[in-house]
Order: structure tokens, then sequence, then C-alpha cells
């Protein structure tokens, strides 16, 4: 009460996954969230991102089993979304391991080509763990995916998973 003027500032990239259920509808109605704060506040919303974007995420990175264990053979899977409005082809997507320490060196294990992933769609890539590329030995671990040619949210382009590897 001791404020007359309330304002709320939203900044974001307007990525459709984030902005789904907080869209008015096509009847003209609006989620229950935006009744209970227009009336109150001043809303502003500010395009971070400026614009269209023709945007590529890895939005998951699972190992399948979720206790791996050391010299058995594993199996990591990726996703990597397109955000843009067009297709896209030849999107390279890189598997890397390390263990951290002091440095943490992450080692390329492999790389995949994905011939073509429609506009708003969702790709998914299974890595095999085997022979060389195995957890060796017990402890903590790093896995991470990685797109080769990085866009304009370079943020979104990686995705590391740390998992304890049992004896």
């Amino acid at each position: 009460k001791a404020y007359p003027r309330r304002q709320v500032l939203l900044f974001t990239d307007l990525q459709r996954s984030a902005w789904t259920g907080l869209l008015p509808k096509e009847d003209g109605t609006s989620p229950e969230v935006w009744q209970r704060v227009l009336p109150r506040a001043e809303v502003a919303v500010v395009d971070a991102a400026g614009g269209e974007l023709d945007n590529l995420a890895i939005t998951d990175l699972v190992l399948a089993d979720p206790i791996p264990l050391a010299n058995a053979p594993a199996a990591v899977t990726a996703a990597v979304q397109n955000f843009g409005r067009a297709e896209r082809k030849g999107v390279r997507l890189e598997l890397h391991l390390g263990r951290p320490g002091g440095e943490v060196t992450l080692l390329p294990v492999e790389q995949r080509v994905i011939e073509s992933i429609p506009a708003g769609q969702r790709v998914t890539v299974t890595f095999a763990l085997e022979g060389g590329a195995r957890f060796r030995e017990s402890g903590l671990h790093l896995i991470q995916a990685k797109l080769s040619d990085a866009d304009e949210l370079t943020a979104d382009d990686v995705r590391t998973l740390a998992v304890e590897v049992r004896p």
C-alpha cells in the first residue's frame, strides 16, 4: 500500500516452451495468473533475444542406467530441439567424457550428424558407451553433449551431466 505504482518486468527470450501455458487463448480469455497480476501492476515484457532467432538447443541429456557401473557398457541419450522456424539439416552433435579434478578435461568420444530436425521438433540421439568410451573406474564422471556449430544463444548449445559410477 505504500507504493502507489507497481511494475512487473519480465526478461525473456520469448521461446514457446516457456510461454505456452501463459499466452492468451484464441477465445480472448487469459490464464488465471494474468487475471491476478494485470489489475494490480503495470507489466512490461523485455525481449532479451532481440527478435526471431534460429535456435537449436540441447534440451535433455539422460544416462540409460541410473546406476552406471565401472567397466560395463552404458548408453546416453541427448535431445536436440529446433526452436527456429526453418528445418535444420546436417546438425553435428558431439559427446565428451571426463573426470572432475584440478583441471577438468573433457575428451571427445563420438560425433554424430543429425540429418534433419524439422522446425519446432525434437530429435533424440543415443550414444553407446562401449570399448574405450566405457567408464573405466568408479567415481564421479562428466558426460557432455555439445552442438558443433554454435548459434546466437550459445548457453543452450551444451549440456553436461555428472554421474557417480559404482565399482
